[in-house]
């Protein structure tokens, strides 16, 4: 039995770590950083993009078949 994968998030409070030390390492925003780490949100970003991208085909898909 696998035990369950941790999430960023709680190894950098497991190790001690706070985003405004990873902010000050990688030159960004502990905002920036909360921002990257949020799973919910990098998911509704992600199905977002998704959603977009198969509408936008959908229409251009609907669109050439005129030209057929």
């Amino acid at each position: 039995m696998q035990a369950k994968k941790n999430s960023i998030k709680e190894l950098l409070k497991e190790s001690g770590i706070t985003f405004a030390d990873v902010a000050s390492d990688s030159g960004t925003s502990r905002a920036d950083v909360c921002r990257c780490l949020d799973d919910d949100l990098q998911n509704r970003i992600k199905n977002s993009a998704l959603r977009l991208v198969r509408e936008r085909n959908l229409k251009v898909a609907n669109q050439l078949s005129q030209y057929e």
